[in-house]
C-alpha cells in the first residue's frame, strides 16, 4: 500500500489528466456579473510589439482596446471617452504599426493607427465626414475576408456619400488613403481576398472574378458569366500554390483558377450543403489536395477533397447513411500532427472531433462526448493546436467546457475553467505559451482567462492501451459518478489528496461517492486484462 500511494502521489504531479491544471482568470474587466466579452467582435486579439491586444468591455469605458504583455492586464486607450464604446475591431499590422477600426463617437467607424502607445494612437482619416463612418466594419470572417494587406498597403471597403461602396487602400496616411475602383454595382463590395502569384484577387457579388496588381488600371475583372451564362462570382476563394481553388456562390459548384479568363474552368457541379455557417475556413490545404465541405445531393454535405481536377474531386466519406438525415460538419478543419482535424459527426452522434489524411480508411472520431459525458463538441469552437494539443469546447448545449486532446481517445480531456461548471469558452489565442481566451468565470461572467500550456500532461498510467479511454462524469460531482471505459476493468477505488484510501468496491458503472466531502480526489482502476492500473481526478461539489 506504501509504494501504492507513493506512485499517485508521483502521478499527480507527473502523469494523467491535468491533475492540477485549471484555468485562471487573467482580470475582471468588468467586475460582477456582467461580461467583458463582445461575442459581434469579428478579430478579438492581435499580437503587436510582444503584448497582446484585445477588445473588451467595461462599464466605466465600454467597449476598448485593452492590452496584456504577458503579467498585466491594462486598458490601452479609451477611444470613445467614458462609458460609450468605441467598437474596436478588425486588428491588422501595417508597416510595423498597429492599424484597427473604431468609432471615436463624432467621427463614425473610421480607421486608426497606432505605434503602440497611446500618444502615437490617431485616425487615420475621416473617409465619410460626420457620425456615420466610411469604414465598413462588416463580415470580415474567414469566409469573407473584406481586409487584407498587400504590398505595404491595406485593402477595404468604404461608404462614400448616400452608401455607395468602393474599393479602397492605405498606406497608413491621410495622403496614402485611396480609392482604387468602383465595382460596378454601387452597393458591391470586394470579398475573398486572396493574394496568388504576386497580384490580389478578389469577388465581387454578383459582379464576377476580379484582381489588381495594386492600381485602378490593374484593377480588372477576369470572369463575370459561368459556362451556363450565369452570373459568376467565386466565394471562399484559396491559394494552392500553383493555382486557386473556389466555389461560385451562384450554384456551389467548384471551380479552379490560374488568373486567367482562359484558366478560370469548372471542377465539379455541386450544390450548395445544408449548414455553412460558423465553419471557418471552407478549403484547407492537405499535401497536394483540398479539402473542404462538398455536396452532390442537398443538405448532404460531407468531406471531399480535390485535387484541382474532375475525377480528383469526390467524397472522402459517407458519415451519414441515413438518407433522411443530413450530416452535421465538417467545419473549422485545423492542421495538427501531419493530419486534418475538424468538428462533423452525424444525428446520432451530435458533432465531435474527426482526424484525417485525406482518405475513407484515414478518417476516424477522435471524441466521444455523447458517451462520456452526454455532449459534443460545440459546433461553433474554435479548434487551436500547439505542437502537442488541440483545444476545443465541448459538453451540452448549456454547460460547454474547455477541452484538450493529443489526438487519441485516451488522452481527451476536460480543463476545468468553472468548477460549478456552465464555463462556455469563447475565442481562443495563443501568447506566450499560453491559451488565452474568455470563459464564464465562477461568478464573473465572460472575462478573459488562461491556460498555463507548459502545465498540461496528458499521458496514460497504462502505455499499453493506446486507443483505449476511461472517462469519469460528471464533474464536479455530488453523490455519484458513472464511469465509461472501453476496456474491461475489476476494481475501483477513491483516494483522497493526500493518497488514503477512502472507496473500494469491484467493478460499478455507477459509483456512489455519497461519503465524500467537498474536494478533489483521485479515482484508481485496474484493468482486468493487463492488471494495470489508471487513475483520474475528480472534483466533489456539494453545494447547488
Amino acid at each position: 500500500m506504501k509504494n501504492w500511494i507513493i506512485l499517485i502521489i508521483a502521478l499527480l504531479f507527473y502523469q494523467n489528466i491535468i491533475i492540477s491544471q485549471q484555468a485562471q482568470l487573467l482580470m475582471d474587466i468588468n467586475p460582477g456579473k456582467e461580461s467583458s466579452f463582445e461575442f459581434s467582435t469579428d478579430r478579438l486579439y492581435i499580437e503587436y510589439q510582444d503584448k497582446l491586444f484585445f477588445v473588451a468591455r467595461s462599464a466605466e469605458e465600454g467597449l476598448e482596446l485593452w492590452q496584456y504583455d504577458g503579467q498585466n492586464v491594462s486598458l490601452f486607450m479609451d477611444i470613445n471617452p467614458g462609458p460609450k464604446s468605441s467598437n474596436v475591431d478588425n486588428f491588422y499590422i501595417l508597416n510595423n504599426q498597429l492599424v484597427f477600426i473604431a468609432d471615436d463617437g463624432q467621427h463614425g467607424t473610421e480607421w486608426w493607427i497606432s505605434d503602440g502607445t497611446p500618444a502615437g494612437t490617431r485616425m487615420i482619416v475621416d473617409l465619410l465626414e460626420g457620425p456615420k463612418g466610411g469604414a465598413i466594419n462588416c463580415c470580415n470572417g474567414e469566409s469573407g475576408r473584406s481586409i487584407i494587406v498587400y504590398n505595404d498597403e491595406l485593402y477595404f471597403n468604404a461608404n462614400i456619400n448616400s452608401l455607395e461602396n468602393r474599393l479602397y487602400k492605405t498606406d497608413g496616411t491621410a495622403e496614402g488613403t485611396k480609392e482604387l475602383a468602383m465595382l460596378n454595382g454601387s452597393q458591391r463590395t470586394a470579398s475573398s481576398f486572396t493574394i496568388f502569384k504576386g497580384l490580389l484577387y478578389f469577388s465581387v457579388w454578383a459582379e464576377g472574378f476580379w484582381k489588381t496588381d495594386g492600381t485602378s488600371e490593374g484593377t480588372v475583372m477576369i470572369k463575370e458569366k459561368d459556362h451556363e451564362g450565369k452570373d459568376f462570382y467565386p466565394i471562399y476563394i484559396y491559394n494552392m500554390g500553383d493555382y486557386m481553388i473556389m466555389v461560385n456562390g451562384d450554384d456551389w459548384d467548384i471551380w479552379r483558377s490560374d488568373g486567367t479568363t482562359e484558366g478560370t474552368t469548372l471542377i465539379k457541379e455541386l450544390v450548395n450543403a445544408k449548414a455553412q455557417n460558423n465553419q471557418g475556413e471552407f478549403f484547407i490545404k492537405y499535401n497536394d489536395i483540398a479539402l473542404f465541405r462538398g455536396a452532390d445531393k442537398l443538405y448532404k454535405g460531407e468531406l471531399w477533397r480535390s485535387d484541382g481536377t474532375n475525377i480528383g474531386t469526390y467524397e472522402v466519406i459517407n458519415t451519414e447513411d441515413d438518407s433522411e438525415n443530413y450530416p452535421i460538419g465538417p467545419k473549422r478543419k485545423i492542421l495538427f500532427k501531419n493530419l486534418v482535424y475538424y468538428i462533423g459527426g452525424k444525428r446520432e452522434t451530435g458533432f465531435q472531433i474527426y482526424k484525417t489524411d485525406g482518405t475513407k480508411n484515414g478518417t476516424k472520431e477522435v471524441t466521444k462526448l455523447n458517451e462520456w459525458v452526454n455532449g459534443e463538441v460545440y459546433f461553433q469552437s474554435d479548434l487551436l493546436a500547439t505542437e502537442d494539443y488541440l483545444f476545443f469546447t465541448g459538453g451540452t448545449p448549456f454547460n460547454r467546457q474547455l477541452w484538450v486532446t493529443d489526438g487519441s481517445a485516451k488522452n481527451t480531456k476536460e480543463i476545468v475553467v468553472n468548477p460549478k461548471g456552465y464555463s462556455t469558452p469563447e475565442r481562443f489565442y495563443l501568447f506566450k505559451d499560453k491559451l488565452i481566451f474568455f470563459a464564464n468565470g465562477n461568478g464573473v461572467g465572460y472575462e478573459p482567462h488562461y491556460v498555463d500550456i507548459s502545465e498540461i500532461t496528458l499521458n496514460s498510467v497504462d502505455e499499453n492501451a493506446v486507443d483505449s479511454y476511461f472517462v469519469i462524469y460528471p464533474t464536479p460531482a455530488k453523490n455519484e459518478v458513472r464511469i465509461l471505459t472501453d476496456f474491461e476493468y475489476s476494481s475501483v477505488s477513491v483516494f483522497s489528496i493526500e493518497g488514503t484510501q477512502l472507496i473500494y468496491s469491484e467493478k460499478q458503472d455507477v459509483l456512489d461517492i455519497s461519503t465524500l466531502t467537498n474536494g478533489i480526489y483521485i479515482i484508481k482502476i485496474k484493468n482486468k486484462e493487463s492488471n494495470k492500473s489508471l487513475i483520474q481526478k475528480i472534483i466533489v461539489s456539494k453545494n447547488d
